[in-house]
């Protein structure tokens, strides 16, 4: 039976179908905790209970910015 998955391209080869999904992941998961720590990098890696260098890393590997967060 064909599969339904959504978003799928079974013509990008697994590995990088899985690069390209946990990079949005991530991207997504470290925004939303630097937007909740109002760019507190040391409350965000508690908050998600992560070594604050290894957090740290992940920002600057994604690009990601700590100054003018909005704390919700």
């Amino acid at each position: 039976q064909p599969s339904m998955a959504v978003g799928v391209d079974l013509d990008v080869p697994f590995r990088n179908a899985k690069e390209v999904a946990v990079e949005a992941f991530d991207k997504s998961y470290l925004t939303a905790l630097l937007d909740w720590s109002g760019g507190n990098v040391s409350q965000a890696a508690r908050r998600a209970g992560m070594d604050r260098i290894h957090l740290h890393r992940l920002i600057q590997r994604y690009g990601l910015t700590t100054k003018s967060r909005i704390s919700m």
